[in-house]
């Protein structure tokens, strides 16, 4: 017999069946999947940690703007912008075409996750039902995000280590994020009854929506080894 998860019975496994098909849009987009494929190139790895840039920009501003109502018992959250830009400097000195290709991210980006207006993108903010709710869908795509990060992490030590070893601060630090991810399903699985189902997931659905969005924007790029 097939278990019909509710928010009632079980909150992240309804929020988990509500977006599944986001989350596998997601997946599927041809710049992330390419992180996973042997024979990576660097200039398609160096494209794909600037479109997470781009994407963490925006979404890090809408939490930002909610930042009022982030629960006291969650640790706060941190930014993946400042280890993703460190990435992108370092090997866009072994890529050179990579850096002509587009501007590295301007540090001014940062300073985006402070405006409650809007994003340094100019990308409107959602209006958000509820606020305490939203904060925790969206962070529960960003922290999420730690689970795949460690997937991608070691196919890329199996497929390319190299391209690890000139810089892997942003894996560093998902890895290091995945204890916020447990700290998220533990205030989800104890608040249940107090966050509304509906706003949760238009926190999360705006967040995957967003990358979604982001990444169906690349181009394809040349072939190229990995670095040596």
């Amino acid at each position: 017999m097939i278990t019909k998860h509710t928010p009632e019975n079980d909150l992240h496994a309804w929020l988990r069946e509500q977006t599944r098909t986001r989350h596998q849009t997601l997946d599927r987009s041809p710049l992330l999947n390419a992180l996973l494929q042997p024979g990576l190139d660097p200039d398609t790895y160096v494209r794909c940690l600037r479109h997470l840039h781009a994407a963490h920009a925006s979404t890090e501003a809408w939490l930002a703007g909610l930042a009022s109502h982030a629960p006291a018992a969650l640790p706060a959250y941190q930014s993946r912008l400042p280890a993703l830009r460190e990435d992108i400097e370092q090997l866009t000195r072994h890529v050179p075409d990579a850096a002509r290709e587009t501007a590295a991210p301007a540090r001014a980006s940062d300073a985006a996750i402070q405006s409650k207006d809007t994003p340094g993108d100019g990308t409107v903010l959602p209006c958000w039902h509820d606020g305490i709710a939203a904060y925790l869908g969206i962070r529960y795509v960003l922290e999420g995000a730690t689970q795949g990060a460690r997937f991608i992490t070691a196919r890329l030590l199996k497929h390319c280590p190299l391209m690890l070893e000139k810089s892997r601060s942003y894996w560093d630090h998902q890895a290091h994020m995945s204890q916020h991810w447990h700290a998220l399903l533990e205030y989800l699985r104890t608040e249940q009854r107090h966050i509304e189902p509906g706003a949760l997931r238009q926190g999360a659905d705006a967040t995957f929506s967003h990358f979604i969005q982001v990444f169906s924007t690349h181009a394809h790029g040349t072939d190229r080894s990995c670095f040596h």
